[in-house]
């Protein structure tokens, strides 16, 4: 579930027409007790909103409208890492931009910040390297196609190699038809990824990606 979150009068109008645009997307308001006059669709605040975060963590997602510093400030004490933390979000009063905050790629707070926007008539400000240099990661890709990640340094090291313009070999276990085929999508769109036929190539490479059952996952990759 997405939670929006609002704190002023402004935000919290904002707050409602958003909720009225995704209510189909399951999502929920939130605002202080004070603005709740009238507005059935907004539910309070909980006084500890922190602890209120936390317990929801790595299960919902979360929607502030207002400044990044109270969202940085609300969830500082549920950050660990980026596979498990929740995806939160940052928009102003006005819906002029909209921010990933935190879980861009795992988490997918970025394609949510661009359904959002689309839906709002925001923009979405993206920070991530690989997006922004429109380059291949290896972690949303292991995501869009329910892979496991089994090394979280590699799969780091692999999108910095790829960033530096460094070769990535990549080979794909016989029998993943599907998995071949859209990797073979991603080797054609970026330079960077080399196609391996035999696990054994992949030993040509500094860096490489291995698409294999779990059992067999010993090189980096997903």
């Amino acid at each position: 579930m997405l939670r929006i979150l609002s704190f002023t009068r402004t935000g919290t109008e904002l707050n409602k027409k958003l909720y009225k645009k995704l209510k189909s997307d399951n999502c929920a308001s939130y605002a202080p007790e004070r603005m709740q006059s009238g507005v059935e669709e907004v539910y309070v605040l909980p006084q500890d909103i922190p602890a209120w975060i936390a317990s929801l963590w790595g299960e919902d997602d979360f929607l502030f409208i207002g400044a990044a510093g109270i969202a940085v400030r609300m969830i500082a004490a549920s950050v660990k890492d980026k596979y498990t933390d929740s995806a939160v979000l940052v928009m102003d009063e006005r819906a002029q931009y909209i921010i990933p905050l935190l879980s861009g790629h795992m988490g997918g707070a970025i394609p949510l910040a661009e359904r959002i926007a689309a839906c709002i008539g925001a923009v979405p400000v993206i920070t991530t390297a690989t997006d922004v240099q429109q380059k291949f990661a290896v972690d949303v890709f292991a995501r869009d196609h329910h892979l496991k990640i089994t090394d979280r340094e590699k799969a780091k090291q692999i999108s910095s190699a790829v960033l530096e313009g460094k070769r990535v070999g990549v080979y794909v276990e016989p029998g993943y038809s599907m998995l071949q085929k859209a990797i073979d999508e991603e080797i054609e769109k970026y330079a960077e990824l080399m196609r391996c036929d035999a696990q054994d190539e992949l030993k040509q490479y500094e860096y490489s990606v291995a698409i294999v059952p779990s059992t067999q996952a010993e090189s980096a990759g997903t």
